[in-house]
């Protein structure tokens, strides 16, 4: 009996001392980096292969504002809306960050509320100079009206693991970090929209693909790798 109480005690001390242990650990790891709006506003790409953003009248920063609602929704670091123009071509661009799993939803979901009918998900790549091959979802939606017929729209993520194409990657990505106690825990959300047509479907993916590449590259230099 003695023996065992003993044990016991010693077993005690020891979950102190593991206690303690990450408790210090914790107390040593830096502070996390606090990130807002403006905080991503600064580091978004003002310009993508020479073409600049519609800036607002309301903020100069962003396009538009995305809806009250999303940002009650997601409760995200803040959510960047910029649409990039040339001459003859413009894409929306959608950036949103959080240190939260749960800011990270399916976008499907949120284009069939928005009245769209998905017709087809397809996980492609596109290549950028500064960090290789990213997998991007491209999604090819029908609208309520003739112009918007074979819409195609892209989204992606990075999360601690890098770059990925799915809603469940960017969280199992965030998870595993914040189970390895990795203090790298941010994921942010991309979602590419041409608001020109193409001549063909074809032509429109390749065209996205080709605009998601260069962004990278933009935003990569922009943000010091954070985008």
């Amino acid at each position: 009996m003695e023996r065992l109480i003993k044990r016991a005690y010693a077993f005690g001390f020891g979950l102190l001392l593991v206690g303690a242990g990450f408790t210090v650990m914790g107390l040593l790891q830096p502070p996390v980096q606090d990130k807002d709006e403006a905080w991503m506003e600064q580091r978004a790409p003002d310009t993508v292969e020479g073409m600049p953003y519609d800036p607002s009248n309301e903020n100069p920063e962003q396009s538009y504002k995305m809806d009250q609602v999303t940002y009650d929704l997601l409760l995200p670091y803040g959510i960047v809306s910029r649409v990039y123009r040339s001459r003859d071509k413009a894409y929306d661009v959608v950036l949103i960050a959080s240190r939260s799993k749960d800011s990270f939803h399916d976008p499907r979901i949120c284009f069939t509320g928005q009245g769209w009918t998905l017709v087809t998900q397809d996980q492609m790549k596109a290549e950028s100079k500064t960090v290789g091959t990213i997998p991007v979802s491209i999604v090819v939606m029908t609208g309520r009206t003739e112009a918007d017929r074979n819409k195609v729209a892209a989204f992606f993520y990075k999360g601690p693991d890098g770059y990925v194409a799915g809603t469940n990657d960017v969280k199992w990505s965030m998870f595993k970090a914040e189970f390895l106690g990795n203090d790298n825990l941010d994921g942010v959300f991309y979602r590419v929209i041409p608001l020109h047509r193409p001549k063909d479907q074809e032509s429109a993916v390749a065209d996205v693909l080709d605009f998601i590449g260069k962004y990278i590259d933009a935003a990569h230099a922009s943000s010091d790798g954070y985008f």
